[in-house]
């Protein structure tokens, strides 16, 4: 069936504006199409328990279209809309509310945003661009300190280990330029190298043991 109100909400008091209702063959509301106060239009999908299930509009913030896939509870669990400043972003949360996936646009600009999240809704990994435009990701601890990073540095690809104190414990990358590989062991008391492994100007390998200040105790060459 197609019902519109003919009551005061469907033509537009203080509340709302215009309303239409589709219902089943039992009598239940199952799609709305309306215009609430603010001036922005929705339509409504309802499940037989008159919970929300999707909901096609205007978002009540000024920022755009929204689209909104609920769970038979009503309660959200696919957001698909823009922010104030226009970047488009998919968003999916649990029956707790919290966000497990984010894909969408850095704040600062940078480019596209992958955060996927625990139950929490802390972030475990995340996929962006840099400031310089190379890509990367972190993986977080459920305190959301970072244990791995992988991206570039200026002198080409590096990939950091750290501990669930927050602090480096292994890097991995280019040497100075240009150089070859380089792999450096470090203690988290100042953060120095305390092992390096790596290629010189000439193409040799060498490895070095350092002290707490960084300079050479053993060496291979």
């Amino acid at each position: 069936d197609c019902t519109r109100d003919t009551g005061s909400t469907a033509f537009g008091d203080k509340q709302a504006g215009g309303l239409i209702y589709l219902k089943d063959t039992q009598g239940k509301t199952r799609t709305t199409y309306l215009v609430y106060k603010d001036g922005n239009g929705g339509l409504n999908f309802r499940n037989a328990q008159d919970k929300t299930e999707a909901f096609v509009g205007v978002s009540s913030k000024g920022y755009g279209g929204l689209i909104n896939l609920n769970g038979p509870d009503g309660k959200t669990r696919v957001v698909l809309d823009s922010d104030k400043e226009g970047r488009g972003a998919l968003e999916l949360l649990n029956a707790g509310d919290k966000t497990e996936i984010f894909l969408g646009a850095s704040a600062k600009g940078w480019g596209g945003l992958l955060n996927i999240n625990a139950p929490n809704g802390a972030a475990g990994i995340i996929l962006d661009i840099d400031d310089k435009g190379m890509g990367r990701m972190n993986l977080r601890n459920k305190d959301a300190k970072r244990f791995v990073y992988a991206g570039a540095d200026e002198e080409g690809g590096t990939v950091q280990v750290y501990g669930h104190d927050g602090k480096q414990r292994a890097f991995l990358g280019v040497g100075d330029k240009q150089t070859g590989g380089v792999f450096y062991l470090l203690n988290p008391d100042n953060n120095k190298a305390r092992l390096a492994l790596g290629i010189d100007d000439n193409g040799v390998g060498y490895g070095e043991g350092r002290d707490a200040n960084g300079v050479t105790k053993r060496a291979l060459r």
